[in-house]
């Protein structure tokens, strides 16, 4: 197992989890 791309996996996940995060608080306010 290579562990360089399980870290830029998890790196990639935590990077998309947090752009969900903003997105959704944006449209709590209405912002598209």
């Amino acid at each position: 197992m290579d562990f360089t791309i399980l870290l830029q996996d998890l790196r990639l996940a935590v990077r998309r989890l947090s752009a969900g995060e903003i997105t959704a608080e944006f449209t709590k306010w209405g912002i598209p």
